[in-house]
């Protein structure tokens, strides 16, 4: 093992950017492993962790207190651009006794997990990382709004 001694100075990015990263790798590994074993049909939960669900309500995503993610699949063979899957996100908040949930959608095709264009696994990843960034950036601004 080869081990640097060198510190490199990271940018800082808030909890949401970190968030938004581990949810498209995630749903990325999920999908991978899936076509992998030649499963074209499914339905995954997880969930964001209580600490980083209280460190993303100091950055805007006020009065929320639970994210619950669920990735789902059909495929669509036909059509590499047509509807094939969706994410949902579902928004448990509380303000003093009232309790509302929220849910917010993307919507999902084949060619949002194909390389295409992106010469490696990495950019692919990069890519879609930036898009997940800027969806949860548009949920911190529709939070701060309510």
């Amino acid at each position: 093992m080869l081990i640097g001694e060198i510190l490199e100075k990271a940018p800082i990015e808030e909890s949401w950017q970190l968030s938004a990263n581990k949810v498209a790798d995630t749903i990325r590994n999920i999908w991978l492993e899936n076509k992998a074993k030649g499963i074209s049909a499914w339905e995954e939960n997880f969930e964001e962790s209580e600490a980083q669900v209280e460190r993303m309500r100091k950055e805007g995503f006020k009065d929320v207190y639970e994210i619950d993610y669920i990735f789902k699949w059909w495929d669509n063979f036909e059509d590499p651009d047509g509807l094939a899957g969706e994410f949902n996100v579902i928004w448990k908040t509380e303000k003093g006794e009232d309790t509302h949930f929220y849910k917010t959608v993307c919507r999902l095709a084949n060619r949002d997990f194909i390389l295409g264009t992106y010469s490696t696994e990495t950019r692919k990843r990069e890519a879609f990382r930036a898009e997940f960034q800027q969806a949860f950036n548009t949920w911190r601004n529709l939070f701060q709004a309510i």
